[in-house]
């Protein structure tokens, strides 16, 4: 029984950059096969060490969407979605976003390019629900004494920690956040030409999703959990452990200070992260590492 080909939505792209990740590319590929519907545009920007141009050509040529691929020594997220949406044309609609490690399932593309277009006039982003769901944290006293979690799904609170937006089992209707997981995040083509992804978030930075989507208006993001798909968080070329804290210490004072910040924000970052030592120090051992790479970002950010 051959499987049928999946339908083309016109005018509208997806947007893939990889590196590393060949293996994880071709379960995508099989993964888009299985779309009832994918989008006319498939552009992959490779930041691989060896430039795998051919390879992922023939992963991708079972597809009847247009294939571009371009491949760039800049290792920077930002800078690769950025190149990646000058290539495509005027004619665009709709740009769609997943990580080469996520697994679309098969009405994915289509839930999602259906609500934007019939809320055009209000929504300018959507996203999936990504599996697997989180185990539910509830926030506790000392979350809410510290900064660091709500119960209210979606929203940055002033100490520039986030609450989940996607992986929670929140509702089964569409409903608003401030910002969308770089793993499944669609657009409204037309806001590209006065918004960019931040380039100044360098490497294969964290957060450069966060700091585009709070440059847009409040309430014009949805999550669709109708759309949702598999976040494989494919171990290939991932930070260790301290470099990937520190990181994401200074990204997110970053993003607060440029994106999200009042008067209470750099107070309140400092007093987060005093509570994040706090809760790691009671496992020292086994939380070294992430001690490590706390306390070094918080350093640095400090000088």
């Amino acid at each position: 029984m051959t499987t049928k080909s999946p339908e083309i939505l016109y005018n509208e792209a997806l947007i893939i950059c990889t590196k590393n990740r060949l293996y994880e590319l071709k379960n995508v590929a099989t993964s888009l096969y299985l779309c009832s519907f994918i989008p006319e545009y498939i552009v992959l920007i490779d930041g691989s060490d060896l430039h795998e141009k051919l390879t992922i050509t023939k992963l991708f040529s079972h597809l009847n969407s247009t294939l571009l691929i371009s491949s760039t020594e800049i290792a920077s997220i930002p800078f690769q979605r950025n190149l990646g949406i000058s290539l495509l044309p005027n004619s665009c609609k709709i740009v769609h976003f997943i990580d080469d490690d996520f697994l679309p399932n098969k009405n994915y593309f289509h839930h999602l390019s259906q609500f934007l277009l019939l809320n055009k006039n209000k929504v300018l982003g959507a996203g999936g629900r990504i599996l697997p769901i989180s185990k539910k944290n509830k926030s506790t006293l000392f979350h809410f004494i510290f900064g660091l979690n709500s119960n209210q799904p979606g929203i940055v609170l002033s100490s520039g920690r986030t609450t989940e937006s996607q992986a929670i089992l929140h509702s089964f209707f569409p409903y608003t956040s401030l910002f969308l997981s770089g793993c499944s995040m669609s657009f409204d083509y037309s806001i590209f030409s006065r918004f960019k992804f931040d380039e100044s978030l360098k490497g294969y930075a964290q957060d450069e999703d966060l700091a585009f989507c709070l440059q847009l208006p409040k309430d014009s993001i949805f999550v669709v959990p109708k759309a949702f798909g598999i976040h494989l968080k494919s171990t290939t070329n991932r930070l260790d452990k301290i470099s990937f804290k520190k990181m994401s210490v200074i990204n997110r004072f970053y993003v607060m200070k440029n994106y999200a910040s009042n008067r209470f924000s750099v107070p309140a970052f400092h007093w987060s992260i005093f509570g994040q030592l706090l809760i790691l120090c009671k496992s020292p051992v086994k939380n070294s590492d992430l001690i490590k790479g706390l306390i070094s970002g918080w350093f640095s950010m400090l000088k």
